[in-house]
């Protein structure tokens, strides 16, 4: 079974990312906390056992949700690089098209206008 908790998910986030993305920031937030496995409360110690149980409950579905939307940023992120890609091509296709209607109106217009008889 795939662990759902975000710090386990991004382990295994592809390498490829878009520049200046703010996955690294997500990425710095995530270094400062202490890992997912040991919560540890230490204001809630003197606390009643369910409220801490009810906090743990609430990091953990938060920890989901983020994870969920840390695999839908991979996901876009992989759509925008594959856009890119595409985008690139095209825009070859459409100047090699350029190119040969370029040439091709350049024969079109030296055809119509014959070099007169003493140029030959």
């Amino acid at each position: 079974m795939v662990c759902k908790h975000f710090a386990c998910r991004a382990k295994a986030a592809p390498k490829t990312r878009i520049k200046n993305f703010s996955l690294r920031r997500l990425r710095a937030l995530r270094a400062t906390f202490p890992q997912h496995h040991r919560l540890d409360f230490p204001a809630a110690r003197g606390q009643h056992r369910g409220m801490a149980d009810a906090n743990s409950r609430r990091i953990e579905k938060v920890e989901t949700n983020l994870a969920h939307l840390e695999h839908q940023v991979e996901q876009l992120n992989s759509v925008v690089i594959e856009q890119v890609k595409l985008l690139e091509r095209l825009k070859k296709e459409v100047q090699r098209q350029v190119r040969a209607m370029e040439s091709l109106e350049l024969e079109r217009i030296r055809s119509n206008n014959p070099k007169p008889p003493h140029y030959q």
